[in-house]
């Protein structure tokens, strides 16, 4: 425990993790008490048909992000912080978005099927509900850790681990609605959102403004 406390002291970097406590607490909040006013749809939702065997790339979500931004936060200290500002600056805004606007969707129809997938989409239906939906953090974090992935030096010379992570993060993408856990409005808007943040990450040198708040300590 002492030798946990020693490296944490001093790579302080790393508590800008405790960020997720803040993001859980709000986005439980906004779960339990908001109700959606905008309804999000648009035809190409009614095209594509549900299947539950896209759970599997959906719930890999929860393994790619920690995984990439764990591995930052080890190998490298400026990317490490880079892709925490993304996330956590693109996540506080959609935050506020589902504050502002609170949406949902009329998409998700009941689930018929038995199978370990069928059940699976039970289980997440219960735990993530129809509400708070665009713009889509689950596509927008997993394009951030993608881009930021594939830019970085680290991963030069790892290109059959850069194709996977370009691979899933499509599929996760696409998971999203195929679960009919989100509209294609909610995935665009995902998208949109990753390119703002990629822009104000790496081509604004948001350290210098930075350096005249708090996080001064950690950069």
């Amino acid at each position: 425990m002492r030798k946990v406390l020693h490296w944490i002291e001093s790579h302080n970097y790393c508590l800008v993790l405790l960020y997720f406590f803040f993001y859980l607490a709000v986005f439980t909040l906004e779960e339990a008490f908001l109700r959606p006013i905008f309804i999000i749809d648009c035809p190409l939702d009614d095209l594509i048909p549900f299947n539950s065997w896209f759970i599997i790339p959906y719930a890999a979500w929860f393994f790619l992000v920690p995984s990439v931004v764990g591995y930052f936060m080890f190998k490298s200290k400026d990317e490490f912080l880079d892709l925490c500002f993304m996330l956590f600056t693109g996540m506080t805004i959609c935050l506020a978005i589902y504050a502002i606007f609170p949406n949902g969707i009329n998409l998700r129809e009941m689930v018929t099927g038995h199978d370990i997938c069928s059940r699976l989409v039970v289980m997440l239906r219960k735990a993530d509900t129809a509400t708070n939906v665009c713009p889509s953090i689950h596509v927008f974090a997993t394009l951030g850790v993608m881009v930021s992935v594939l830019r970085s030096p680290l991963f030069d010379h790892k290109k059959l681990l850069k194709s996977f992570i370009v691979v899933l993060s499509v599929l996760i993408c696409l998971s999203t609605v195929f679960l009919k856990q989100h509209s294609v409005v909610d995935v665009f808007c995902g998208i949109a959102l990753t390119f703002i943040m990629y822009h104000f990450t790496y081509n604004c040198n948001w350290r210098r403004r930075a350096v005249k708040t708090p996080m001064r300590a950690i950069l």
